[in-house]
């Protein structure tokens, strides 16, 4: 009787751990591309130190700032549709489309797709 009670007891604290550790994860980033650029910041820089960053503030906004060094800063406030890993920002300055492939994200100028900057996720 004791025997009994003793497995059936262990069956149940098998079959509860199983249960817990077979769901689904809740980490939407495993070393990719996540499905949110929601509160990530974007950045590219060049040997001169003109820097470019992209902030996402919210699912389809965000606030894109440029410093050119001895010259001239500035902001702007643009949208985008993300779709993983396709991204396009729309911008007062034209229509950039690109991927985002882990730390990296890639854009181009609409109707200019050999001109691709390199931004890091920081």
């Amino acid at each position: 009787m004791k025997k009994r009670i003793f497995l059936t007891a262990l069956m149940s604290l098998f079959a509860a751990l199983v249960i817990t550790s077979c769901s689904k994860d809740d980490d939407n980033d495993k070393g990719g591309a996540s499905d949110s650029l929601v509160g990530t910041q974007w950045v590219y820089e060049d040997n001169n130190g003109y820097t470019d960053t992209y902030a996402f503030t919210t699912a389809t906004t965000g606030v894109y700032t440029y410093i050119e060094p001895g010259k001239e800063s500035g902001s702007d406030s643009f949208t985008y549709t993300y779709k993983k890993p396709n991204i396009t920002i729309v911008a007062p300055w034209g229509t950039e489309v690109g991927t985002v492939n882990g730390d990296k994200m890639t854009l181009a100028e609409e109707g200019y797709p050999d001109h691709t900057w390199v931004y890091i996720k920081k």
